[in-house]
């Protein structure tokens, strides 16, 4: 004979609507994991150690930095290798540069508010270079400056020893800039009044770029 097994309706309710709440259940357990591993994942990088994003900085710039030196020495050796035999634009202040060249036209920089003070003792200089580039197109190279009061010469930037009496153009004070870049320098051998400054730039690949010299009575 059959039997019959009588369920209460708590029973019958569980065993109807049980797994559909068990499987929502399981739904926004789930959901709710994946946004706290979320959010974990937010807070972490947010607070990322200022260090490291330095670190990147630093190697978003040693990259560009090693793209612009290729880029040079490509110029460069195709320069030496097609170099011909030219005089000097420098005179015999500094040592020639094979296939060396005068590039100070058409004017690639300018400089601007050049002045020239005595302060305990010393001559102090200060002047901004500015790229007069299309587009401020990234100029870079070496700056010199020579001053004599007919006497005495002194040369910025001091090199405390140096293995040719002739400059190396790349002893000069490096800079880039894209705008302008400011300059300064003291000097602390001269001693009349009236002082010639001969300022001379060179770009990195020891062309010519800037030549200027600057009367000041002090």
């Amino acid at each position: 004979m059959p039997r019959y097994r009588r369920i209460d309706k708590y029973s019958f309710s569980f065993l109807t609507y049980g797994p559909a709440l068990l499987t929502l259940l399981s739904i926004v357990v789930a959901t709710s994991a994946i946004y706290y591993a979320n959010t974990i994942e937010r807070q972490i990088r947010s607070s990322e150690p200022e260090i490291i994003q330095e670190l990147r900085n630093q190697n978003i710039s040693l990259a560009s930095r090693a793209d612009e030196l290729n880029i040079i020495n490509d110029k460069l050796t195709k320069k030496l290798s097609s170099a011909a035999p030219e005089d000097s634009v420098t005179g015999n202040l500094f040592a020639p540069v094979p296939g060396q060249k005068d590039l100070t036209s058409p004017v690639s920089i300018d400089v601007q508010d050049f002045s020239a003070s005595k302060k305990d003792g010393k001559i102090l200089v200060k002047f901004n270079v500015i790229n007069l580039t299309e587009e401020n197109k990234k100029i870079a190279g070496y700056a010199h400056m020579i001053a004599t009061d007919g006497n005495v010469f002194e040369r910025y930037p001091k090199i405390e020893s140096e293995s040719s009496l002739q400059i190396i153009y790349s002893t000069g004070e490096s800079f880039a800039t894209s705008r302008f870049r400011p300059f300064s320098a003291s000097f602390s051998s001269i001693n009349n009044s009236d002082v010639f400054f001969n300022l001379i730039i060179f770009n990195r690949l020891g062309d010519i770029i800037y030549k200027k010299i600057f009367k000041q009575s002090l």
